[in-house]
């Protein structure tokens, strides 16, 4: 059984941060060096400069680190009382007019141990690259707060529900793309326990933030074997938990751009698995078609298609006991050489904008997140986890969540799990 709790939050001040949007950014991994320019223009304090630090060229990580100090010696960023869970909610308005919204829970998720290889309470579910892993294990490393959320759905049926609206004013921001980001504490002992008892009830799939992930599991590796033990902040992790389901989410398209041969019939090799049918050009209503045809699109410079599985192949693939169908025969010379590279145009992500991003210490955050949909859209939380660096582990935590992220291409709004947000768990 997996642990989430609440914690103490490191939030922007109010008194330093007028408003929210100037101070969020997108998730560390689509954020090019021109938008880190544009950001750290739009305010001083603006959180790309925790999230990829650059102030001191020997070493940006201990700069971020030192900053954080500064921040928080300094009043900008606060310590929420008490404990709490965080209420994170993304609203937007979907491609065919339909009003959205996706609510979550933020708090501090343990993280798995070899020990739980049988039953983990954590499901990563994609690789991850050295560099990024070396990257954030640096910047966890110095500063010891996690500056952005991990994103996870969990299946318990009814999680939605139990989490509160708020009964006071909310943290608020929009993203470059128009979604609404709102994060509230939740302290009332009722609403947080049967959270938290939703939570451990089963295992939750990560649907974004997987370097993030591995990077605190490797510090809490590193933390017990200086001594810490098993029992301190450095066994959690910031997460945004989202129930896994239909209302919650919105999964959007997967763009690939495939590279053939001049005058290769590209729609002629698909044909053996799916059913094409001719529509309208592309453009801005292409996947409200594609969704009342359950299809997918194959777009060419000679027209547009729309791409059903042909119900033969469904029908031996999904009956049970059957063996997975072969491929409809097919001479190799009829394909090309080489369909290629895949260039991925967006990654198809659970959540509207996207996962969770960093932006804002204290806050959702807003900003031009490249990434998938709302979900891309910077609504960060700035849940963190840190620990002080001068001795033990300390009490207070920068919590910061970011919006869920996109499925088209890499958007802003990210907490498509989250990046940014406004708090910091430190431990």
């Amino acid at each position: 059984m997996h642990r989430f709790e609440p914690f103490p939050g490191l939030r922007f001040s109010r008194s330093h941060i007028s408003c929210l949007d100037d101070v969020v950014c997108p998730p560390y991994d689509v954020i090019t060096p021109e938008a880190r320019a544009a950001l750290k223009a739009r305010n001083p304090s603006n959180i790309v400069r925790l999230e990829m630090p650059d102030d001191d060229p020997d070493d940006p990580y201990r700069g971020a680190a030192t900053l954080l100090d500064a921040w928080r010696d300094g009043g900008v960023l606060q310590r929420d009382h008490s404990p709490a869970l965080y209420g994170y909610r993304m609203s937007w308005t979907a491609a065919d007019g339909t009003e959205r919204r996706t609510v979550g829970v933020i708090g501090a998720l343990r993280l798995d141990s070899p020990d739980d290889i049988e039953k983990p309470g954590i499901l990563p579910h994609e690789q991850t690259m050295p560099k990024a892993r070396t990257d954030r294990l640096a910047l966890l490393r110095a500063t010891r707060a996690n500056l952005s959320p991990i994103w996870c759905l969990s299946p318990t049926k009814g999680l939605s529900d139990l989490v509160p609206a708020p009964a006071h004013p909310v943290e608020c921001a929009y993203d470059a793309e128009g979604v609404c980001h709102q994060l509230w504490p939740i302290r009332d002992e009722e609403p947080v326990a049967a959270i938290c008892d939703a939570v451990a009830q089963g295992a939750v799939l990560i649907a974004d933030g997987h370097h993030r992930y591995e990077t605190a599991a490797k510090f809490r590796d590193l933390e017990r074997a200086s001594g810490r033990g098993r029992d301190g902040d450095h066994e959690l992790v910031m997460a945004l938990v989202v129930e896994l389901c239909e209302t919650e989410l919105a999964v959007q398209a997967i763009h690939r751009l495939v590279r053939v041969p001049d005058g290769y019939d590209l729609v002629g090799a698909l044909e053996p698995w799916l059913e094409l049918s001719p529509t309208e050009p592309a453009d801005a209503a292409i996947e409200a078609r594609m969704a009342a045809a359950g299809s997918l699109a194959v777009v060419t410079k000679a027209g547009t298609w729309l791409a059903r599985p042909r119900p033969e192949l469904v029908d031996r693939a999904t009956q049970p006991g059957r063996r997975r169908p072969r491929r409809p025969s097919r001479p190799r010379g009829d394909l090309p050489a080489r369909v290629g590279p895949l260039r991925n145009r967006g990654r198809g992500r659970a959540g509207r904008g996207g996962h969770p991003a960093p932006a804002a210490v204290g806050g959702p955050d807003r900003v031009d997140r490249p990434r998938r949909g709302p979900d891309a859209a910077q609504d960060d939380i700035f849940l963190a986890q840190a620990a002080d660096r001068h001795g033990g582990p300390r009490a207070d935590r920068l919590s910061r969540a970011q919006g869920p992220r996109s499925t088209r291409r890499r958007s802003t709004s990210r907490p498509s799990a989250i990046t940014s947000s406004p708090m910091v768990r430190v431990g």
